[in-house]
């Protein structure tokens, strides 16, 4: 049996055993559409003189060949030709389900990766107010190496040395404080760590009021911090401005026991 693609008018041969009897899906290898074609309809052609002489074994039907050639209408073809019309809208509309779910399915993905993704981006871009609303993501930035500036202030010209006071080894550390934000503001408490070759916080203090007075932006103040009798394994120090449960703290050792009178300040 040879059909035509509806869509390219490709022609194919396929056996009549392949089709149904109520019809079959066909897809063209030529551009991939797809419709229902159903098994070929035999057409007896029927000559006059045959219909005569089948009609004169019959009494009285002498008008039937009238009514057979004035019929405009044959009965199975029509039912026949419904029946194609009707399976093929049921396939079309299954294919619209089809793609509706498949576009449904999409977005519900493409929400989902921007409901993950806009957290990310909102907090690689705007640091200081992700830091700002959660203080303890600040703890994420620093594992990830990205200094966050919420307070805008700076630090610069830090340098440290070891002095001898009345037999007492003393640390003293001192270095500016710049104003880089675009407003006039109070200089914060800042925080002191001093860690062990391994990285472990040893020793800790805060210094309050470096300043009496806001610094203006673009203005720097001094600071200067000295620390007795430091542990002597401590290797390196931290500075960092100090969060809301610190400043009011003192020194303290790694085993977080008080120790007034080992440190001062100026």
């Amino acid at each position: 049996m040879i059909i035509a693609c509806p869509s390219c008018a490709t022609h194919h041969n396929l056996p009549d055993d392949n089709f149904a009897h109520d019809g079959s899906i066909i897809r063209c290898n030529a551009c991939g559409h797809s419709w229902l074609e159903a098994r070929a309809i035999e057409i007896v052609d029927v000559s006059h003189d045959n219909t005569t002489t089948n009609h004169d074994h019959f009494s009285g039907s002498t008008n039937l060949p009238a009514l057979a050639q004035n019929s405009d209408h044959d009965p199975d073809t029509e039912y026949e030709a419904t029946r194609i019309a009707k399976a093929i809208k049921q396939f079309e509309q299954k294919q619209l389900k089809a793609k509706a779910r498949r576009r449904a399915k999409i977005r519900s993905w493409m929400a989902l990766a921007a409901c993950i993704c806009t957290p990310l981006v909102l907090a690689a871009t705007f640091p200081e107010t992700v830091v700002r609303t959660l203080p303890g993501s600040i703890a994420v930035y620093d594992k990830l190496g990205i200094d966050v500036n919420i307070h805008g202030f700076a630090f610069a010209n830090i340098t440290h040395q070891y002095l001898m006071a009345n037999g007492t080894r003393v640390l003293a550390i001192r270095g500016e404080i710049i104003n880089v934000s675009g407003t006039e503001k109070m200089v914060p408490s800042m925080r002191f760590t001093l860690r062990d070759k391994s990285g472990k916080q040893v020793y800790a203090w805060s210094l309050n009021g470096v300043s009496k007075h806001p610094l203006r932006t673009g203005t720097a103040t001094s600071f200067l911090t000295r620390v007795a009798s430091p542990p002597k394994y401590a290797k390196d120090f931290q500075i960092r401005f100090a969060q809301t449960g610190e400043i009011a703290k003192t020194a303290f050792h790694e085993n977080n026991e008080n120790r007034p009178g080992q440190w001062s300040r100026n």
